[in-house]
């Protein structure tokens, strides 16, 4: 499957979009009052096996995982397929089709800015803590 130049432009900055997301992922402020106790998390072998299970199920021929926390990459793995056709395995640096992901992932992680009270950029959001908002007229 050959990809146009323009994807292979745009896709180091979808791949870091990715990333990024995980990277900006924050924790509730406070827990309902009734919060059940978190799921043991998966590690190695076994999060290899559920991984595997759940493309087997959905019919997913290749994924690509990371898995991040505290900001630093715990576990990075490509699982099946990047052709089909060809028989080609995926890999940690197969360059893959986002679509239109990377647009969720920007909101999310601008908005993760703005309730922080760091800029995301945008013009009248507070730059610095304690900074107040143009007023409008």
């Amino acid at each position: 499957m050959k990809r146009s130049a323009a994807w292979r432009a745009i896709a180091p900055f979808a791949a870091a979009c990715a990333l990024a997301l995980g990277a900006c992922a924050t924790t509730p402020r406070s827990a309902p009052p009734q919060a059940a106790a978190a799921p043991e998390r998966l590690r190695g072998a076994a999060l290899d096996h559920e991984v595997e299970r759940l493309m087997r199920a959905a019919r997913v021929p290749g994924l690509g995982l990371a898995v991040i926390e505290d900001g630093r990459i715990v576990h990075l793995k490509a699982y099946g397929l990047r052709d089909v056709e060809q028989g080609l395995p995926l890999t940690v640096d197969t360059t893959m089709y986002g679509a239109s992901l990377t647009k969720g992932m920007f909101a999310y992680a601008a908005m993760s800015l703005v309730e922080s009270g760091r800029s995301c950029g945008c013009r009248g959001h507070r730059s610095r803590p304690g900074a107040q908002r143009p007023s409008r007229r």
